[in-house]
């Protein structure tokens, strides 16, 4: 019930910022997104033999993680 909930205050803050910045960056915003998101699902698999059996049952998910993360900062340029 706490994890739901600090989950809703995310996604509550996430639209509230999407609001103030208007449709056009909002728009921009979630384009990136799917992009970053596609992106790490496609190279997942590749990268999860990288980690070998360091992180056997974590691997994928480290992987997505990653992938979404520096796709997402090199888009915005962050």
């Amino acid at each position: 019930m706490l994890f739901a909930s600090l989950i809703l205050i995310v996604l509550g803050a996430i639209v509230f910022i999407h609001y103030i910045q208007g449709l056009f960056s909002a728009t921009i915003s979630a384009i990136l997104a799917v992009i970053a998101a596609v992106f790490a699902f496609s190279y997942h698999e590749s990268l999860v033999p990288l980690f070998g059996g360091k992180a056997a049952d974590y691997s994928s998910g480290i992987s997505l993680l990653c992938c979404s993360d520096f796709s997402t900062s090199s888009a915005t340029g962050i």
